[in-house]
C-alpha cells in the first residue's frame, strides 16, 4: 500500500484503480447532494450541484496527490512544489474572477485548478516513466 505500493505495480494500474474508487465516491456524493443541501434549508436545496462540483474536484485532487507522493518519494520535491505554486496561482485567479458566483464560483475555481494539477502531474509522470520504462525502474536505479 501507500507510496511503496505505487512503485511495485505498473503505474497506470494504480492510478486506474484509484480513479475507479474515487468515481464511486463522486457518484455517491452527487446522488446525496440534494438531501445534504436540504438540511441547510430550502433556499440552498437548488444549489446542490455545488457539492457535486466540489466532489468532482476532490476526485481530481485525490489522484493528483497520489502522483505527488510519487514525485516526493522519487526526490522530486522541487518539481511538485512548482506544480503546487502554479495550482495555487490558478486557484486564486479563477476564484477572483468567479467570486460574484459565490460558492458555485469557488467550486468551479477548485475544479479548474484541480484539473490543471491532475493533467500536469500525469503529464510529468508519463514523461518520467517514458524516460525510464516505468517510474519504478527510475527509482530502482538510484
Amino acid at each position: 500500500g501507500g507510496v511503496a505500493g505505487f512503485f511495485q505495480r505498473p503505474d497506470h494500474h494504480r492510478v486506474a484503480r484509484h480513479r475507479h474508487r474515487t468515481s464511486e465516491f463522486v457518484v455517491l456524493i452527487s446522488v446525496a447532494s440534494p438531501y445534504l443541501m436540504f438540511i441547510y434549508g430550502s433556499k440552498y436545496e437548488e444549489e446542490h450541484f455545488t457539492i457535486t462540483l466540489f466532489a468532482i474536484a476532490g476526485a481530481s485532487y485525490s489522484i493528483s496527490n497520489l502522483v505527488g507522493n510519487a514525485f516526493i518519494a522519487e526526490r522530486r520535491q522541487v518539481g511538485w512544489m512548482v506544480l503546487t505554486f502554479l495550482w495555487a496561482a490558478i486557484l486564486l485567479a479563477v476564484t477572483a474572477i468567479l467570486a460574484p458566483l459565490g460558492a458555485s464560483g469557488a467550486a468551479i475555481a477548485y475544479l479548474v485548478s484541480g484539473i490543471f494539477l491532475l493533467v500536469a502531474a500525469l503529464y510529468f509522470l508519463k514523461r518520467r516513466a517514458a524516460a525510464c520504462g516505468t517510474l519504478s525502474e527510475c527509482t530502482r536505479s538510484k
